[in-house]
């Protein structure tokens, strides 16, 4: 069970990592267009968050992975709670225009923080993180 999820938490940080560095491949792949429409995420939304603080918030993630990876306890409740924050701050952060390159590796790290929180929560790894 712990090789298992350490595994996931190796895929999952991978996504994530490739989901926050795709932007700075699309003019690659995508025409002009394509590129201005992807401008409009954020557009009417009800909270605004300075672009400064979604950076460092995002990169205040591997920190956390590094945490679950050797069982911490703290760091196990931290990350569910920031996992909650953004689920419930998504709705308030208005229109989300993604391309379908992004959209995998956003859709695929959500599934994995899904499986990760199960995993740490309801299987024999909670006695780990309570060992620790």
């Amino acid at each position: 069970m712990k090789k298992l999820f350490r595994i996931l938490l190796i895929i999952s940080t991978l996504t994530y990592i490739v989901y926050l560095t795709a932007p700075y491949f699309d003019k690659y792949y995508l025409d002009q267009g394509t590129r201005d429409l992807l401008q409009w995420t954020g557009y009417q939304s009800v909270l605004e968050i300075p672009n400064w603080l979604l950076s460092i918030s995002s990169f205040f993630w591997l920190p956390l992975a590094i945490g679950l990876w050797f069982f911490n306890s703290l760091v196990r409740k931290i990350y569910l709670i920031y996992t909650l924050l953004f689920l419930f701050l998504n709705p308030l952060l208005g229109l989300f225009i993604a391309s379908g390159f992004e959209m995998f590796f956003f859709q695929a790290t959500t599934l994995l923080d899904g499986v990760i929180l199960t995993m740490a929560y309801f299987t024999s790894l909670d006695d780990e993180f309570k060992n620790t």
